[in-house]
């Protein structure tokens, strides 16, 4: 988990003084907030295992082709140090926000219209599918150092447990879900479930979480 206290050094978004006067027991409607948003972001990853053959076919692709544009975005992964530099510059509530965005882009990618050229849809996909990938780091870093700075040290690990109800919801209800609209409304439906799901998740970020923190003077602008 990433902590914001002075030991790791100043933390760019977090305003200097007492980081346990800001803490509380558990997080409050803050990580209400954070399990609703990571429902989509987890989502965007399970929710295409099961349908595999019926997104290839929808796709006009082999499966193997989709399995391997799938497995693509397993290099996601290589940015996690990035992610991390950049959870010490930004706003918690700023990058997992981005993540909503990121999740949404991917999959529009994914669903790119039948007119789409055969020879530029399966970069569209792998596209869409690195974009779902990236987004779990830039949402999961931001999420650990929000209730490092945000839930007392003895209550972490639950609020991180909860937090994780997320991967399990993702796949318990989003996907039995994705099954029906699947057979009512055909292969796209999965990814257009994961698009309301980040758009009601983005919602629950921005009505839970702050856009500042309430002890940070805001800097004023300045003109040239």
């Amino acid at each position: 988990m990433v902590e914001p206290a002075s030991a790791t050094g100043p933390v760019a978004w977090l305003p200097p003084g007492d980081v346990a006067s800001r803490q509380t027991a558990t997080g409050g409607p803050g990580l209400a907030g954070i399990v609703i948003a990571r429902l989509a972001v987890n989502g965007g990853i399970r929710v295409v295992y099961p349908f595999l053959t019926i997104i290839a076919a929808g796709l006009g692709m082999s499966l193997e082709t989709l399995a391997l544009l799938v497995a693509s975005r397993a290099l996601a992964g290589l940015a996690g140090p990035a992610m991390a530099r950049l959870t010490r510059q930004h706003n918690p509530r700023s990058l997992m926000l981005s993540s909503q965005l990121l999740v949404t882009a991917g999959c529009l990618l994914i669903i790119a219209p039948d007119g789409t050229p055969p020879q530029v849809r399966p970069a569209l996909v792998g596209a869409g599918f690195v974009a779902t990938g990236l987004a779990r780091p830039l949402f999961d870093l931001p999420m650990q150092t929000w209730v490092s700075a945000h839930v007392r040290p003895a209550a972490r690990g639950r609020a991180v447990g909860l937090t994780e109800v997320a991967w399990a919801l993702s796949l318990a209800v989003a996907v039995p879900v994705a099954g029906v609209l699947i057979e009512r409304t055909g292969w796209r439906s999965p990814f257009v479930l994961v698009v309301v799901m980040a758009g009601a998740g983005a919602l629950a970020l921005v009505v839970t979480l702050p856009p500042h923190d309430p002890e940070r003077p805001r800097t004023p602008r300045t003109g040239r």
